[in-house]
Order: structure tokens, then C-alpha cells, then sequence
């Protein structure tokens, strides 16, 4: 049925393992195309279900019928998700990553390396020299990798950035973060950070909130902070202190993966990865 995807997600939202404000823009921008008639959705959940739930069987019986013209799942499956028949079909499928583990699957994805150059160029451009920053958690490889290219970064444009200012967090449990920045508000001037840059969404509001919790703290931001923040466009969460808002526009993730489908339903070759670059809320058309 051309115009009708199936938007496919692990599990339902309100499940015990979490969903992230990722998940829910995706979500809220195809709601906001289907509004517009520009094409139709399904939700499909459970794909990281036991075997013996299946609560897939409505995703294994459109893609045996032809009922949709391609696939988006927001992220590999990793449950018994083996018999909804993809290996051996031709339905285009998009994972929403930066890089794809998912046979013949294309990727549509922010590209974080982007993210991170970005945030640390403007922090540079506002004169501040001493830099946090707050990733989302990840594995001791992935973490090396990032915090080294953030340092590489740091280094070029003549910025500090401490072993201690660097943080992590898993962000499904995004209440550990407080902690840590109110630790971090209460270094002498000298030692804390004039810059922060928070990779995740998730971590935003608990991040502000463990700065600002301790009014003998004087740890102003906007003063003696300039905070960039990660935001998935124009789904950004309502934050009462000045934060600088940078990160990918969902609506040009999503148009991306419509045409994509439609490209290789037409016979075409779209491209096996499609990165999207940071932007600021500004430039945001």
C-alpha cells in the first residue's frame, strides 16, 4: 500500500524499560505527516518480545500481506523477531542509526561526531575555555572513542577539558545526572567548568536541576555557565533556564526515510547510510 509505513518500536511506551524523547518525536512527526495527509503510519511494538508473547503479529501479517511499503524501526530488534520474514523480502527497511547491524537495512541517523564539533566550536566563539560534557551512557570503547575526539577537538581551539568534567548517564535513568552536576557546582570557581554540553535530551532537565538545586552554590547559568543542549527538532522539551539548543530536525529525518523507501521501491539505489548533520535552532527553516 504506497503512503502507509509501519513506525516499528521494541516495546509499548509505557513499558518497564524505558522510552526515550527520541522515540516520542519520531512518533509525534508522523503523527504531524499524517495530519498533513502526506502519508500514513502504523505503530507497531514488541519486537524485543519473548517468542512466546508475540505481540508482533500484527507487524508479521502486514509485511506477509503487502500492507506497507517499507519499514522504520527505531532501533535493531533484538528479540525473536526472526520469523517476521525480512530475509527473504523485498520491503524496504530503514533503522534509524548512524550505521546499520541489520541485513538489508539502509540507515538514517544524527551524525554525533557533528554534534560534539558544533557545541564545542560555539562554546569556543563565546570565550569559554573550561568544558563539561554529559554523555548518554555507552559502552568503555564507544566512550574512549568520543571522549578522545572531543579532547582532539578541545585542543584545536585551545579549550580544558578535565577527566572529572566528563560525565555519563544512562539516559532511561536520567535522575543520576543531578548528582553529579550538583557535585560539579560546588567546585571551587577555579576548578569548575564555564561550558557544558549535554549529549541527550533526556538529561537535560535533571542535569539543570542538580546546577541549580543549591541556591549557596551561585552557579548561574547563562552567567557563569553557557549550557548547549541536545534537542530532537521541533520536539524540544520546555526548559526555563537559557539553554542553547542544537541537534537534528525530525522532520527532515523522517521526509529522508520516505524518500529513501520510495527511491528503492521505484527500483533506485538510495543510499546504504544517510548521516544528519547538527543544527542549531536558528537555522532551523
Amino acid at each position: 500500500f504506497l503512503g502507509h509505513y509501519a513506525l516499528v518500536y521494541p516495546h509499548r511506551p509505557h513499558d518497564e524499560q524505558g522510552w526515550p524523547m527520541y522515540w516520542t518525536a519520531i512518533f509525534n512527526e508522523a503523527q504531524a505527516l499524517q495530519r498533513a495527509g502526506r502519508c500514513r503510519f502504523t505503530a507497531f511494538y514488541g519486537t524485543d518480545a519473548t517468542a512466546q508473547g508475540r505481540p508482533y503479529t500484527g507487524l508479521t501479517h502486514a509485511v506477509a500481506n503487502h500492507q506497507v511499503a517499507g519499514l522504520i524501526l527505531v532501533c535493531t530488534p533484538r528479540g525473536h523477531h526472526e520469523h517476521i520474514d525480512l530475509a527473504s523480502s523485498a520491503l524496504p527497511r530503514i533503522l534509524l542509526a548512524h550505521y546499520t547491524d541489520l541485513p538489508g537495512a539502509m540507515a538514517v541517523g544524527p551524525d554525533p561526531a557533528s554534534f560534539l564539533t558544533r557545541a564545542l566550536e560555539c562554546l569556543a566563539s563565546h570565550g569559554r575555555r573550561r568544558i563539561a560534557l554529559v554523555l548518554q551512557e555507552m559502552s568503555e570503547l564507544e566512550a574512549t572513542q568520543t571522549i578522545s575526539a572531543a579532547r582532539t577537538h578541545c585542543e584545536r581551539l585551545g579549550l580544558e577539558m578535565r577527566f572529572e568534567w566528563v560525565q555519563g548517564c544512562n539516559p532511561l535513568r536520567p535522575h543520576w545526572i543531578a548528582r553529579s552536576m550538583a557535585m560539579m557546582s560546588r567546585l571551587p570557581p577555579a576548578d569548575r567548568p564555564d561550558g557544558l554540553i549535554i549529549c541527550d535530551d533526556n538529561l537535560v532537565q535533571p542535569a539543570i536541576h542538580g546546577l541549580t538545586r543549591d541556591p549557596d552554590s551561585a552557579f548561574a547559568i547563562g552567567e557563569d555557565l553557557d549550557l548547549i543542549a541536545h534537542a530532537n527538532f521541533p520536539w524540544t522539551p520546555a526548559i526555563e533556564p537559557p539553554v542553547t539548543w542544537l541537534g537534528y530536525d525530525i522532520r527532515e529525518l523522517m521526509r529522508t526515510c520516505i524518500e529513501n523507501i520510495e527511491r528503492q521501491r521505484r527500483g533506485e539505489n538510495p543510499p546504504h547510510r544517510t548521516d544528519l548533520k547538527a543544527v542549531f535552532e536558528h537555522e532551523l527553516p
